[in-house]
């Protein structure tokens, strides 16, 4: 995680210290942790968070293997193609529909988020019940 603050920091130094001489426009642009567009900067924070995020996972395994919770984890993970694919096209197509995609706050986002993530899981549980493989990870199966 101290790689993220370390490249946010980086980035926010940057844009403030290049702006006066080109325009702010400009050094967010070049500077910017934005997703659009993708600078190395917003790829080396990611990489960090992810790093991060994946060990606190597997640090909560470790330590409460059998629960309830480290299951509907595990079911997650395992249809992460179905998750992928239903991210954008239900995710980020509801919100390309209602016009809220460019015009989202990051409280926003963060609540849509973790929703979607929430709904995720209990869908991955209650599929994983019934089905071994995912919707997609079947079609994917009987295609190739």
């Amino acid at each position: 995680m101290s790689g993220t603050v370390v490249f946010e920091s980086i980035s926010f130094f940057l844009v403030k210290w290049t702006s006066p001489v080109l325009s702010n426009e400009a050094a967010t642009y070049l500077f910017g942790t934005k997703p659009m567009p993708p600078t190395m900067l917003y790829v080396f924070s990611g990489i960090c968070s992810a790093v991060a995020i994946i060990a606190s996972c597997l640090y909560v395994v470790d330590k409460f293997e059998n629960s309830l919770l480290t299951q509907a984890m595990i079911h997650t993970g395992q249809l992460s193609l179905t998750h992928y694919i239903g991210h954008v096209v239900i995710g980020i197509g509801f919100l390309m529909t209602v016009g809220y995609l460019e015009n989202g706050s990051l409280s926003f986002a963060m609540a849509y988020g973790t929703v979607y993530f929430i709904i995720s899981i209990i869908f991955s549980s209650l599929w994983r019940k019934w089905m071994e493989r995912g919707p997609i990870e079947l079609i994917m199966r009987k295609w190739c």
